[in-house]
């Protein structure tokens, strides 16, 4: 059992939250970050990770929200560290998952047959506004930072923008 904290509350006003999970991974693999974002109550999830992160990742979660209220799964690139989880997301959610357009036929490979008809959503080249129980999320470009078709989440929090900031 791990004595150690798994997660970071960076945000957080009451209606608006923003959470790092780190260290997820026992043993070998691919540490990656995850993150969650809760407004009112619904949420997305950020790079959810690979199978190693997925019992953790959840448990942790649970302290926070509950996975039943997730809206989004959102997929910053293609890389099993990245999004292999999938499938476990999925299965117990109603989430759509965010991944870029050239990345959509990837994403049923992590995946049992038919589980992600109608739950998928490809990000175009040029992004996106995510709404998220009422709170603005964006999808931003960042391509061949890490990969092709890589992307990042802008969250400006309950601070309205002036629209020539919008996507």
């Amino acid at each position: 059992m791990r004595n150690q904290t798994l997660s970071t509350v960076l945000y957080d006003n009451g209606i608006h939250k923003c959470i790092v999970f780190t260290d997820l991974v026992e043993g070998e693999g691919i540490q990656a970050n995850q993150f969650l974002i809760v407004h009112n109550g619904e949420g997305m999830l950020l790079d959810p990770g690979n199978n190693l992160t997925y019992k953790n990742l959840l448990a942790e979660m649970a302290s926070y929200f509950l996975p039943a209220h997730l809206d989004y799964v959102f997929a910053s690139h293609e890389d099993p560290d990245i999004v292999a989880s999938a499938n476990g997301w999925l299965l117990i959610t109603d989430a759509k998952i965010l991944i870029a357009n050239e990345w959509t036929r990837f994403l049923p490979h992590f995946c049992s047959k038919g589980m992600t008809a109608g739950r998928v959503i490809g990000i175009p080249p040029q992004g996106m506004e995510v709404n998220l129980a009422g709170q603005d999320l964006f999808i931003i470009p960042a391509h061949y930072m890490h990969s092709v078709g890589n992307f990042q989440v802008a969250d400006f929090g309950p601070i309205p923008l002036p629209r020539t900031y919008r996507a």
